[in-house]
């Protein structure tokens, strides 16, 4: 009788932990600073290991890197808070450990990044029934931007360009958010962003000229599996198109960049509903135009959930 009492309860607890564990996972979908849906507020601390094997020419074609070596270790904290239930804010700062190497000669630097902030308003709520009880999805309109906080070319001191961690713009977007649960257990995302990046100064000599980096178009598909209270994985796929660049009022032809990564993402509870660890792992090293660099990643990340 008492097995039969404890096995109902735990059933019971399952379910219900079940469904709010899984709203939150997708809802944030392994992005730093996103509080899960569940969630009052979180904080992480992740590193991500960036190598670099490849570049692309404006006309797509691949080059291996041979003699040159370039290689990048984020280290990031993260936080966010939701001020009132439909609202979220989340603050990312970053941290790069970067080597630059070309034959037998190179350098290694360490400086901060470009801090990055996201405010969210989710609008329609997913009950979780499954896409053949309810079409509702997860709705949330995003706005985002960064702070030029990093190195840019302009105040490189480095030769091999190691100590360079920003592209010296200011970036302001935003985006929308929409998730579905087809069935309790597997969900699908899709995320969609426009990002202006913001005009700066670059001096060349005793020149100085205006550099308009120009906008950005970035989109997410994703699916999530949820396999229980204790731990979820997914795939997702990621793309960006960036316009060309002016520069002292001259458009670059053949400067517009376009990226496509594929990758996958694994959380596990570490002291449910409280600690997780967060694993990724991605490439974008097949297709791309116009990138001076491109390679396989992987990081983790230990997060903190308030309830």
């Amino acid at each position: 009788m008492k097995i039969t009492l404890l096995a109902a309860i735990l059933v019971a607890l399952w379910s219900t932990d079940l469904w709010a564990q899984a709203c939150c996972s997708a809802t944030s979908a392994g992005e730093a600073g996103v509080v899960g849906r569940c969630h009052k507020a979180m904080l992480q601390a992740g590193m991500t290991f960036d190598h670099g094997v490849a570049s692309f020419n404006a006309q797509g074609d691949r080059e291996t890197f041979e003699e040159t070596q370039s290689e990048d270790i984020i280290f990031t904290v993260s936080g966010g808070i939701r001020p009132v239930e439909s609202v979220r804010v989340g603050l990312l700062v970053p941290y790069h450990l970067q080597h630059r190497s070309a034959q037998a000669l190179g350098s290694t630097q360490w400086a901060l990044g470009d801090v990055a902030f996201s405010t969210g308003w989710l609008a329609l709520e997913d009950p979780m029934l499954g896409l053949s009880h309810d079409p509702t999805p997860f709705l949330e309109f995003v706005l985002m931007g960064s702070i030029a906080t990093g190195n840019a070319t302009k105040t490189s001191e480095d030769p091999f360009g190691a100590d360079i961690t920003s592209t010296g713009s200011h970036s302001l977007g935003a985006g929308v958010r929409v998730i579905k649960f087809v069935v309790p257990s597997h969900a699908l995302r899709l995320n969609a962003d426009w990002l202006y990046k913001f005009s700066h100064d670059v001096e060349l000599g005793r020149e100085s000229f205006a550099v308009k980096p120009g906008s950005e178009l970035r989109g997410v598909l994703g699916w999530a599996y949820e396999g229980s209270i204790f731990w979820s994985a997914g795939l997702f796929v990621r793309g960006s198109m960036h316009s060309e660049i002016t520069t002292a009022g001259k458009i670059i032809d053949g400067s517009g960049m376009r990226r496509l990564t594929f990758g996958a993402h694994w959380r596990q509870s570490l002291a449910f509903p409280f600690w997780d660890i967060n694993f990724s792992a991605g490439t974008d090293m097949f297709l791309g135009e116009n990138l001076p660099r491109t390679g396989v990643s992987g990081g983790i990340s230990v997060q903190r959930n308030f309830l």
